[in-house]
């Protein structure tokens, strides 16, 4: 049989190129959807109690032996608390654009030209500067209708949603993990802070010398874990410490007054009270011999 051969003047069919899907963009800035409100609200209070805590734990940690015989701090309008709270304010977003709020919510600050792109640190320390105007703030975000507040346009960002964040499960155990410890620290801090305290061994003394403990308790008793209770001014401190004797168990209250120069503690008077008296133990009955 005879093949026919092609006519040199036919066009050839040739098969189309295939085409290659584009490249997926990376899985830490992949947005899928705007962040809805109440997402950003969740990463605005994981945020705020975290702050609180450390700024918690860095005052215990900076107080200092002898911290009681010093004039107590001004608190939140202390300036060392409020430069710390606004750095912790305008850097919560500089790593990847995420802070732990919005890390634990799975969304993430981007460009608002180019959502798959990391905005500078400059751009995120403006847009979070623009929170002092926290009233203005908070309306503009929920009339914007891409949830832009006057940050994120002064700045050129938005808040997305990632495409394919850590399971929750995940985020939820870390977030777990750093809460727990955070709290475990600022628990041992107080613990440390109180036998910094002028006023916790001079209290200790004074209660062991007193006859009205050792009778109360029916002699001297054990003391320990103890607690201050600080007067705003400074000037009063009340020491309570858990007492355990023969008679039961309670607590020393040891009343002190700030005095001097120089500065030091004066006895006012000591409380001891039994809570839990001990039970008396009946005398044990031996069994008749027998016969």
């Amino acid at each position: 049989m005879n093949r026919k051969k092609p006519d040199r003047d036919t066009p050839r069919r040739d098969k189309p190129p295939r085409e290659m899907p584009p490249p997926a963009p990376p899985r830490s800035v992949a947005p899928t959807a705007l962040a809805p409100h109440h997402l950003r609200m969740f990463a605005l209070i994981v945020d705020y109690l975290l702050a609180v805590g450390l700024l918690n734990m860095g005052h215990k940690l900076l107080l200092g032996s002898h911290w009681d015989l010093r004039p107590p701090p001004l608190g939140a309008l202390h300036p060392y608390w409020l430069l710390a709270s606004a750095s912790l304010l305008l850097l919560r977003d500089a790593v990847a654009g995420q802070s732990p709020g919005k890390w634990f919510m799975g969304i993430v600050v981007a460009k608002a030209d180019d959502p798959a792109a990391v905005p500078p640190l400059s751009a995120l320390l403006l847009r979070n500067l623009a929170l002092v105007l926290l009233p203005v703030e908070a309306v503009w975000v929920f009339v914007d209708p891409y949830y832009r507040r006057l940050g994120d346009h002064l700045a050129g960002t938005v808040v997305v949603a990632q495409g394919r964040p850590a399971p929750v499960a995940r985020r939820l155990l870390g977030m777990s993990i750093v809460f727990l410890a955070t709290t475990l620290a600022i628990l041992l801090l107080e613990y440390w802070n109180v036998r910094r305290t002028a006023a916790y061994p001079f209290a200790l003394h004074a209660a062991h010398q007193d006859v009205e403990v050792s009778t109360t308790f029916g002699g001297l008793p054990e003391m320990t874990a103890p607690g201050l209770h600080r007067s705003r001014d400074g000037d009063r401190m009340i020491v309570r410490l858990e007492a355990k004797g023969k008679a039961g168990k309670g607590h020393v209250d040891v009343y002190l007054h700030l005095a001097g120069p120089p500065p030091h503690w004066e006895l006012q008077r000591i409380e001891p009270k039994v809570t839990d008296p001990a039970r008396a133990t009946k005398p044990k009955i031996e069994d008749a011999p027998k016969r």
